[in-house]
């Protein structure tokens, strides 16, 4: 069954995503994983600090979850693009598992640290596999138009593992000891594997063993590069993104002097500081999906980014600790608000076919923001002190990239002109009702890419047997198509504006399955067949009515002829 427009509006965007059971198996996948992961992360630093006693180790230990997401996640990216996603995914909780089982033997024994922190390593290093493939994945599991909702979900589930794991980590140090916690995190890895083997949904496209799949590492690494900064739009939104990441990196290191020295609530009002940022995220998360709506985005993106850092600047005059804590309740919301808007760019702007490239390399990107702000921080509290650290590592960045958005400032008024004039082409698409469910964006992508074609009477507009390489839309006039099934040609069919063709050997990856000659005179329209492919890639499944169509051709003009 087809649901109408006026009942698509009816229902709300949320519960629409939850419908789509693929979707919710993902959305479980990840809930049990960042559950698990936020909760071994606070018993690996209380292992590692009781074994050690040292400041030192403890850094190392949490480079050791950092540092494979700057080295490794455009190398996973690669991995996304080229295999099934959820299975990539599935494999990564596997890897993770087997690591987390060792480092529960490790822990339960008193393992020395330094094995510790290698298990730790290993196990992250797998989780940027996981991570590149995640984004990605959604587009596949739900529709354009629900992207922003399905995003604001996944940041939900994020930030509410963010503010309960660590409280349920330090619940189970005081109750048991670390080997307990990973253990149960290695649980979490066996229970997300199977939900996500559980996935119907395809996102890798058909003929994986294509020569774009064969290319060298350097190739696709260059490639995906190539898709990130030749696109402005996502550029500067990635912009914007890394320097909340700087933020945060000068965040990991002054928060707790903040609480310490001008909060007066010691070193234990860290967690209280982090958990304020933790309820924003969930606040943020609910309020995304609303804000990705908004008629003025560029106005929304840069009152997000500026809102990364001005919290963080405002700490250094506040010594009321409600107020430092309502001020991070404020840079939660923007962060993890920015966080969806950008991501959900990213998706409907990044070709499919190298979306897992692109989000590994913004997961480096992020990383390498992080560590930044991480390393300058110390620098700028001995040259500056704590509060002109304060208001230089937050206002600077975010500063600095809201600036960056005067670079896309046409980009609202361009983009209602351009969705004026496709408005025509965009109709003719939706009647044919190729990509039901695919949203407006997908169908303005290809009505930009038409090339109107002339075809006089009696001209072959395609021919049996030939590559398969664009779609076509009869936009007027009429054709005759022709099958030879080795006994000589013969006419199988008639078609009349507004009409397609051209999609069962792009779908199907096979050869013209059949000659169509035009009729009468013609005006064509010529879809590039990798754009069609992506955008129905984009989809939970084909349109029913593009289904129903290929069913009923290929009924007339088999695959294999005799």
């Amino acid at each position: 069954m087809i649901i109408g427009q006026g009942r698509h509006r009816a229902t709300s965007p949320t519960r629409s995503v939850l419908r789509r059971r693929d979707f919710r198996l993902y959305l479980l996948s990840f809930t049990t994983s960042q559950l698990g992961d936020f909760l071994y992360l606070v018993a690996l630093v209380a292992y590692v600090f009781d074994r050690t006693g040292s400041a030192t180790w403890v850094a190392a230990a949490t480079l050791s979850r950092f540092v494979p997401y700057t080295l490794l996640s455009p190398l996973a990216g690669i991995v996304a693009d080229r295999f099934e996603r959820h299975r990539v995914m599935a494999v990564s909780d596997a890897v993770q598992l087997s690591a987390m089982v060792a480092l529960t033997i490790a822990a339960a024994v008193s393992g020395p640290a330094l094995l510790v922190v290698v298990l730790s390593g290993a196990s992250a290093s797998a989780a940027t596999l996981y991570q590149a493939s995640a984004s990605a994945l959604v587009t596949a599991l739900v529709p354009e138009d629900e992207l922003a909702s399905a995003n604001s979900l996944v940041s939900t589930v994020s930030e509410v593992a963010f503010v309960t794991g660590p409280a349920a980590g330090g619940l189970l140090l005081l109750l048991g000891d670390p080997a307990v916690a990973f253990g149960i995190n290695a649980a979490t890895f066996a229970v997300s594997a199977v939900l996500l083997l559980a996935i119907r949904s395809r996102s890798a496209r058909r003929g994986g063993g294509d020569d774009g799949d064969r290319a060298g590492v350097l190739v696709q690494l260059r490639e995906g590069a190539a898709a990130l900064f030749g696109d402005r739009l996502v550029l500067v939104l990635v912009t914007c993104l890394v320097a909340g990441s700087v933020v945060y990196g000068v965040e990991l290191v002054v928060l707790v002097l903040v609480s310490d020295e001008l909060l007066g609530t010691g070193t234990g009002g860290l967690g209280w500081l982090l958990a304020a940022s933790g309820v924003g995220g969930v606040l943020g998360a609910t309020l995304s999906a609303r804000l990705a709506r908004s008629g003025r985005p560029r106005a929304v993106i840069g009152v997000l980014v500026l809102l990364t850092g001005i919290p963080l600047a405002t700490l250094a005059v506040l010594r009321a600790p409600p107020l430092a804590y309502a001020v991070l309740v404020v840079e939660g919301i923007a962060i993890v608000a920015l966080d969806v808007l950008v991501e959900t760019a990213m998706q409907r702007s990044v070709p499919g076919d190298v979306l897992g490239r692109v989000s590994g390399l913004v997961l480096s990107l992020t990383a390498v923001g992080t560590a930044a702000g991480t390393f300058l921080a110390p620098v700028l509290v001995s040259l500056l002190g704590l509060p002109g650290t304060l208001a230089i590592g937050g206002l600077v960045p975010v500063v600095l990239a809201a600036a960056s958005l005067l670079f896309v400032g046409d980009l609202d008024a361009a983009a209602a002109r351009g969705r004026r004039a496709l408005a025509p082409r965009v109709a003719v698409l939706e009647g044919l009702r190729l990509l039901d469910g695919a949203g407006q964006a997908a169908l303005e992508r290809l009505a930009a890419t038409v090339e109107e074609e002339r075809a006089p009477a009696g001209t072959a507009v395609l021919r049996q047997g030939d590559p398969a390489d664009d779609l076509l839309v009869l936009v007027e006039g009429a054709l005759v198509v022709h099958h030879d099934d080795g006994t000589g040609p013969r006419r199988v069919n008639e078609m009349v504006a507004p009409d397609y063709l051209g999609e069962i050997g792009l779908v199907e990856r096979v050869p013209r399955t059949a000659t169509v000659t035009a009729q009468t005179d013609a005006l064509l329209w010529r879809i590039p067949g990798a754009l069609f492919l992506d955008a129905v890639g984009r989809g939970p499944a084909l349109s029913p009515s593009l289904a129903t169509g290929i069913s009923t051709r290929l009924a007339r003009t088999p695959l294999r002829t005799g």
